[in-house]
């Protein structure tokens, strides 16, 4: 049985923006069917449902399914006809404005929604028609008249589907949306990084986090598979991490923080911090740099969307959390890319940022730690050379006691700096330890005997070099290093 399209309603003038696409990225309608699907599932009380996605290359074609509590002939008239019209509220449903559900219409032919409800005995059909829909826009026809002969409605046999259940068909896709929309790694990284899924077994701090939030508003969790897989898409977060392809980190602990509301009515926000070393910027690959924002477990905007609160903004990638938005007066804008501007958001905004300062304070500690570090070792390098030196055969006793005694006098030193830092490097601190040791050794035996002349002319040789070279290079040991390539060619093989 055909429905006419008579009580699609437009508010506003927005087909251009519909048809044309708002969003910078082919995957955004996918987060725009899935958050649907969790308002679907939230709203009968289920924040653990089912999301199925499957990908059909040859067809070019996209489906998204829930089993949610789906929609009457009646009702999916009314929910899915007009724009911009939405019967959601702002602030309590994850989507509003009654936009999203179309966003496929920018990257394919054409959306088709097919659902059912308990009461139904039929399922239901609505398809936007969206190559018909540009081409009637293009020829100037008004939006009723548009919409009129591009929307079609269609009772169906519900033998081949569930009792309950809300499905999206996004078909004929475009050839620049195919390698994102068809790809199922694309596909997966992307829900694991935007959509409300779960964290898993790999972040030690699972947990912890989930009963943290939980305390705060109820997290939505939904079980999402691609093409059928048994293994349900999780949050990409782990113990250790890539900082760059021959270095890892690791999140050492985690830390929690609460923004309050502008009027003292509950918080704006909750959010959590697993610190690292701060090594560097995190690896993109990972999927987890940056500290994000997220509405009702679906995340806004990416991984640069805080950047304006750190002190510079590379530091965000090199951090690592959340920021969960409790305060509903506080909305994502159009695109969700960022939040509307409001009151509420700048109270956010101005007691979010001395954590993020915070944040950027400790990677560039740790900066100049790792810095002064590499300082460190460079000395004990060279105070190794020294001790390599003073130990040769090319330095007279004399001289050969005056380079031991001063190197010992450097890793003294070099202990003491050691042992002073906030967080001392106990590997550094044992390779030191070793090497003073070992002078103060050398020392002693030299203090206790000439140097061996047993190899006669060729030692006495080697020193003359040696002593030759010192007065015109910049160091004793680049000297030895000079004689020592000279002797093993004298010397017979």
């Amino acid at each position: 049985m055909l429905f006419a399209a008579e009580r699609a309603e437009i508010g506003g003038d927005i087909l251009g923006l519909v048809t044309s696409g708002m969003y910078d990225t082919p995957l955004a309608s996918v987060r725009e069917y899935v958050q649907n699907s969790a308002d679907a599932y939230a709203s009968v009380g289920n924040f653990h449902g089912k999301l199925e996605v499957h990908t059909d290359v040859a067809n070019l074609r996209l489906t998204i399914r829930d089993y949610g509590p789906g929609l009457s002939a009646d009702e999916a008239i009314i929910a899915l006809l007009p724009i911009a019209r939405s019967q959601k509220i702002p602030g309590l449903h994850r989507g509003f404005r009654g936009i999203g559900r179309l966003s496929g219409l920018a990257f394919a032919d054409s959306v088709k929604f097919v659902t059912r409800n308990e009461t139904s005995e039929h399922a239901f059909s609505v398809t936007w028609d969206g190559a018909c829909l540009r081409e009637k826009v293009a020829q100037g026809e008004l939006a009723s008249s548009a919409i009129k002969h591009s929307v079609s409605c269609m009772s169906i046999d519900a033998e081949e589907y569930p009792q309950t259940f809300f499905e999206v068909q996004i078909e004929g896709i475009a050839r620049h949306a195919a390698p994102h929309l068809l790809n199922r790694e694309r596909l997966r990284r992307y829900v694991a990084e935007v959509c409300p899924v779960p964290f898993g077994n790999k972040f030690p701090f699972s947990t912890e986090v989930a009963k943290y939030l939980g305390e705060r508003e109820r997290i939505m969790e939904l079980q999402v598979h691609v093409d059928g897989e048994p293994n349900r898409i999780e949050r990409g977060f782990t113990g250790s991490f890539k900082v760059s392809e021959s270095r890892e980190d690791l999140c050492r602990y985690i830390e929690f923080i609460e923004v309050p509301s502008i009027d003292g009515r509950g918080s704006a926000a909750a959010g959590w911090f697993a610190h690292s070393s701060y090594l560097g910027a995190i690896h993109k690959t990972a999927g987890i740099r940056g500290i994000r924002a997220r509405v009702g477990n679906i995340q806004v905007g990416d991984e640069s969307t805080m950047d304006l609160l750190f002190d510079e903004s590379r530091f965000n990638r090199w951090c690592i959390g959340e920021i969960h938005i409790l305060d509903r007066r506080i909305l994502p804008n159009a695109r969700r890319d960022y939040f509307e501007p409001n009151p509420h958001l700048r109270n956010l905004e101005s007691k979010l940022a001395p954590h993020l300062k915070r944040l950027s304070a400790q990677c560039r500690q740790a900066s100049r730690e790792r810095i002064h570090n590499r300082k460190l070792a460079g000395q004990l390098d060279a105070i190794d050379d020294c001790h390599k030196l003073a130990e040769s055969n090319l330095a007279d006793r004399n001289l050969a006691l005056e380079v031991c005694t001063n190197a010992i006098d450097r890793i003294t030193k070099l202990r003491s700096r050691l042992e002073s830092l906030e967080e001392p490097d106990a590997e550094m601190e044992a390779r030191a330890r070793a090497s003073e040791n070992a002078l103060l050794a050398l020392k002693c035996d030299i203090e206790r005997s000439r140097l061996d002349d047993s190899n006669g002319a060729s030692s006495q040789l080697a020193q003359s070099i040696f002593r030759t070279l010192a007065r015109h290079l910049k160091s004793d040991v680049q000297a030895a290093q000079v004689v020592e390539e000279v002797m093993k060619d004298m010397l017979p093989q």
